[in-house]
């Protein structure tokens, strides 16, 4: 198929201008060229003409269109790699290239122009069943794509086999799990999964996930220290949860049965934390189901400002929980009315619980947005290294900002709130 002459020079502008920049700057350094990789990582288009040319393209033009775009920002890492292998950014640099905004779709330049016509039709806004039917209409080009996978594998090989201290070797091998796990979850999202062969794709899950669930054990002992691989294990499970719970149980009940039975606990700091979190996932998840029939449900956490929390003892009080994060617009805009109403109501019985979808990196982002608007309730960070459980992933929140409303015994009584309505729920429920 033909492209346009602007979207050519769009899509090759990464590496013209390395090139450039290499042939003028003889004197150019490690340090220079990492700040132009990093400063390139986030390059989509040339505003304001070219993305809107971007933004005017049918579907098969626009993944074609990434797909270079990512193919060009993977052979800037790669070159950077390859070249600095003793820079200090080194490990960063590895992060981009093993990153899912690196990684292209490997579409080979021909393309069946029967399968070129559908895609072209298919709707790239407002459909998602449009783009998981194009990604299994796009050929691959497979050697390309082995060879990008094996690039990245020796990289990674490389520092595994190395004198490296083990908590480098530790995130380097969570680099690679996460790109293949990412690479593994975009595959089984595209397929198509009727309701009533449940039976079939449950067994076709074990079969399918069997080797991820593996290496994350063969991470495990190798690494038994480690409390940082023990939280990317929950993450990946809690992950997983999100699509099939029963999965997610079955690999849960594993890890915590073979770290009992083959006495991997005593006085390794990653495989006990990993067994106290499992076992708290376990009983939130109990908690969670006894709450379908009608229970309070249970939640307990250190807060963000260091204050324990136990939803048990706060019996009486009328709880909005709020699901947010900090790349979540609407929720940081509805901060400042929700202090209004918590001003308002605190003293009536009313409060409120904040759960963030956040992590360690971004404590200073939510004190600030905290501090703006004022918001003095209390503050869970769900993927913070106090968190022990993932409530988003537990309550398999996919949509924020969510509310949820509990009345004075601790009940859900309503989970989809629109803050227009939130006074006069709160009203409701404390009977006022």
């Amino acid at each position: 198929m033909k492209i346009k002459i602007n979207y050519i020079f769009t899509i090759l502008y990464i590496g013209l201008i390395s090139n450039i920049y290499a042939q003028n700057n003889p004197e150019s350094n490690g340090q220079k060229d990492w700040e132009y990789l990093n400063q390139m990582k986030n390059f989509f288009c040339k505003a304001p003409e070219e993305c809107n040319e971007v933004d005017n393209m049918n579907l098969l033009e626009y993944l074609i269109y990434v797909d270079k775009l990512y193919a060009s920002r993977s052979k800037l890492a790669e070159d950077f790699l390859d070249k600095y292998p003793d820079n200090p950014h080194y490990d960063e640099a590895l992060q981009l290239f093993l990153s899912s905004y690196f990684a292209p779709r490997f579409i080979p330049e021909k393309i069946d122009k029967e399968k070129a016509e559908i895609i072209s039709k298919l709707p790239r806004k407002g459909d998602t069943n449009a783009w998981a039917k194009a990604y299994r209409l796009l050929p691959v080009d497979e050697k390309a794509k082995k060879r990008w996978l094996n690039k990245g594998k020796g990289y990674v090989n490389k520092i595994l086999n190395s004198n490296a201290p083990d908590e480098r070797k530790v995130k380097i091998a969570i680099l690679l799990f996460n790109r293949d796990y990412i690479l593994a979850s975009n595959n089984y999202a595209y397929l198509i999964k009727d309701s009533n062969e449940q039976d079939y794709w449950d067994s076709f899950e074990k079969f399918y996930w069997e080797s991820m669930q593996l290496r994350l054990e063969e991470l495990r002992d190798t690494y038994p220290d480690s409390v940082t691989l023990a939280k990317f294990i929950q993450a990946i499970l809690d992950d997983i949860r999100g699509f099939s719970p029963k999965l997610a149980k079955d690999y849960t009940d594993r890890f915590i049965f073979e770290l009992e039975k083959n006495n991997l606990l005593s006085n390794r700091k990653g495989t006990e934390a990993l067994h106290l979190g499992l076992a708290n996932n376990l009983k939130a998840i109990e908690a969670w189901e006894k709450n379908s029939t009608n229970k309070p449900i249970e939640m307990a956490f250190t807060a963000f400002d260091g204050k324990y929390v136990d939803l048990s003892k706060m019996k009486g009080k009328v709880i909005l929980i709020d699901f947010w994060s900090t790349r979540c617009p609407p929720c940081i805009a509805a901060m400042p009315q929700l202090k209004a109403i918590y001003d308002k109501y605190k003293e009536k019985g009313f409060e409120i619980i904040g759960v963030a979808a956040d992590g360690d990196k971004s404590r200073d982002n939510i004190k600030k947005i905290l501090n703006k608007a004022n918001a003095d309730w209390p503050q869970y960070l769900d993927g913070g290294k106090d968190a022990t459980v993932s409530y988003h992933s537990l309550y398999q929140i996919k949509v924020l900002p969510t509310m949820w409303l509990l009345d004075t015994e601790g009940k859900i009584v309503e989970n989809k709130i629109e803050l227009s309505q939130l006074e006069s729920l709160i009203r409701k429920y404390l009977e006022l």
